[in-house]
């Protein structure tokens, strides 16, 4: 599991701004089990299944390590300063140090309280790029 720490920075309707460590992620609510306020510590939760590699992904990062596993492949991917493990599934192996594109598919990410480590929200994760 990849967990991001982070700080609330801005919450609208149904999305809530994350920033860490210089990067601006956009959590998507999908299923809300509690609240949230400003400047609030999280933990963002997402599943490396959940990282899908790929040309015509959005977010732009480099590839740190791979493990090729017969039909799966581990890779970690250096975004910014986040060191992020991603499952690429096929006998797919990637070079390293590389550019690499990817994205957060799946709804299924999860915002933990900073403090408590509760699970607040489980939803879709973006990277705010404007």
């Amino acid at each position: 599991m990849n967990f991001i720490e982070g700080k609330v920075a801005a919450i609208s309707a149904n999305e809530i701004k994350v920033a860490a460590k210089g990067v601006d992620f956009i959590f998507t609510v999908v299923v809300a089990a509690a609240a949230v306020r400003a400047d609030q510590k999280v933990v963002l939760g997402v599943r490396p299944e959940y990282l899908k590699i790929g040309a015509g992904g959005k977010i732009k990062a480099r590839v740190y390590s791979t493990l090729p596993s017969g039909m799966e492949t581990v890779v970690k991917l250096l975004q910014k300063d986040h060191l992020l493990t991603s499952v690429a599934f096929g006998a797919i192996d990637f070079a390293v140090d590389t550019d690499i594109e990817f994205e957060f598919i799946e709804d299924r990410c999860i915002l933990f309280d900073g403090d408590s480590k509760l699970n607040l929200y489980q939803g879709k994760i973006r990277i705010d790029q404007s």
